[in-house]
């Protein structure tokens, strides 16, 4: 993925233990780019696994989705943590799919955060400095993936490419993000 490409990118590895959630090998066919569970919101370790050996056999882009520790809430929920907890809660989910990308010859390209830490991000200096330090800390060729807001500022000021996310299946406010799920017309089908 470059600052100058487009990419149809879905989020996958979302199974965990017993659950299966999502259609990964349908998707697979259809993307250039992936935002893989880091097993925080969703995902466990044998799904990564499998997630990254599949995306790297088709040369699927591989991007971190990291999150929440919110299996319940899917991420989805705000958790209230110290910037340092967030940092290194990032740092560990990138580590823990870049261990699997390496072993089946792979390289992350992009992160991309997960539900409510990445909105959060977007309004949010200290969110967005966390999760920017972390990129940045791991690898500075990471691209950050997001909205336009203070993630976006901040991952600029620290020298890191930026990509812009749009999403198909949701509806949007003025402001130009994303309406509340709840808000009436914010999933589109």
């Amino acid at each position: 993925m470059s600052i100058n490409s487009v990419a149809v990118v879905a989020d996958l590895g979302e199974s965990y233990g017993n659950y299966t959630i999502g259609d990964d090998e349908a998707l697979l066919g259809l993307v250039t780019a992936s935002n893989i569970a880091c097993g925080f919101h969703a995902g466990d370790p044998r799904v990564m696994d499998a997630t990254v050996k599949s995306c790297v056999e088709r040369g699927i882009e591989l991007g971190a989705h990291p999150g929440y520790p919110d299996l319940v809430g899917f991420g989805r929920r705000l958790i209230e943590a110290s910037e340092e907890e967030i940092r290194t809660d990032v740092l560990y989910q990138i580590g823990a799919l870049d261990a699997f990308a390496r072993i089946h010859g792979g390289k992350i390209s992009h992160v991309a955060p997960h539900g409510r830490m990445g909105s959060i991000a977007q309004t949010d200096a200290k969110h967005a400095r966390a999760i920017t330090d972390a990129i940045k800390a791991y690898d500075p060729s990471y691209i950050v993936i997001c909205q336009n807001g203070l993630l976006a500022d901040e991952s600029r000021k620290r020298g890191l490419e930026v990509g812009y996310v749009f999403l198909a299946d949701r509806g949007y406010g003025e402001d130009g993000m994303p309406v509340s799920r709840n808000t009436e017309g914010a999933l589109l089908h």
